[in-house]
């Protein structure tokens, strides 16, 4: 099915096509009037619950589905589960968050995905951005936290629909 989605005006679309876009809901495109389909990633089953009751309460338009690890997260992208925007830890057992992006690029290139760690160093955050890294957020709670979260996850997947139609 194809819908018509109205994106942002992004500075790296193409200006001929910057207002409206049809796009194959399948790799990473919510259609306007659905909720985002966020699948967060971590292996703290605790703190997956009261990152999705958060982000439900305070937002109205972002489902959150849970996964407690990278080998999870994947098996539901290769039934074909409908996700909109991944959102993971970066220490998780096995896996990091860096080599999690790789396996989910090599399922769904475009689709947006969120870094979620405690981890703030320079080096870190240069290394998730070179290796497509749509955001990278700090981990905390309580205050406006959730509210911001859910604007990085909306921008992510705002970004995410610009690039999959300019710049594939």
């Amino acid at each position: 099915a194809v819908d018509t989605v109205v994106a942002v005006d992004h500075h790296r679309c193409n200006p001929t096509v910057r207002s409206l876009f049809v796009r194959c809901r399948r790799d990473c495109v919510s259609r306007t009037d659905d909720p985002i389909r966020l699948l967060h990633v971590d292996d703290d089953a605790a703190f997956c619950r009261l990152v999705g009751d958060a982000l439900e309460h305070q937002t109205d338009d972002i489902v959150v589905e849970t996964a407690a690890d990278a080998v999870a997260a994947l098996d539901r992208l290769d039934r074909g589960d409908t996700v909109d925007c991944l959102l993971s830890d970066y220490e998780m057992p096995g896996v990091d968050g860096l080599e999690f992006l790789a396996g989910v690029r090599d399922r769904r290139p475009r689709l947006p995905f969120v870094l979620y760690t405690s981890r703030t160093d320079e080096e870190l955050v240069a290394r998730a951005l070179a290796t497509g890294v749509t955001a990278h957020v700090e981990k905390d709670t309580g205050g406006t936290h959730y509210l911001k979260l859910g604007n990085h996850i909306r921008r992510a997947v705002s970004e995410g629909a610009c690039r999959g139609v300019c710049r594939p």
